[in-house]
């Protein structure tokens, strides 16, 4: 029985590594799609009202680099910044309060990726 298991997982693993090989983004190389960036930017927005104007800038600089390094990255931004036809049930102050804090780290990890990426230009 447990030869079976590791046969079945070893060859999950052989099949699945490929696809994750080739989807894994390398963080030395900006990101091709921008898609995440407007998700995390609309809902941390959504969640928040308004951002501190320095991430607002900070972010602004940030799409306008990536944007220019890949021709693919303004668009999939533009379709990420789009609200989520789902709608799930309201949520309470606190989880909007959390759901701003946790965006507006996500947002300033996203600021430091492309401070990295694009150093020169920063």
């Amino acid at each position: 029985m447990l030869t079976q298991t590791s046969m079945a997982a070893m060859a999950l693993i052989f099949i699945c590594a490929p696809v994750a090989a080739d989807t894994y983004s390398d963080l030395n190389t900006p990101d091709k799609s921008g898609f995440m960036w407007g998700q995390v930017y609309q809902r941390t927005k959504t969640a928040c009202g308004t951002l501190p104007q320095d991430l607002e800038d900070d972010y602004a600089k940030a799409i306008r680099l990536l944007s220019e390094s890949s021709a693919e990255f303004g668009p999939t931004y533009q379709d990420g910044l789009k609200p989520s036809v789902k709608k799930g049930p309201p949520k309470s102050a606190e989880e909007m309060e959390d759901m701003c804090i946790k965006g507006q780290s996500g947002l300033r990890n996203q600021v430091k990726l492309a401070r990295y990426w694009f150093t020169a230009k920063w």
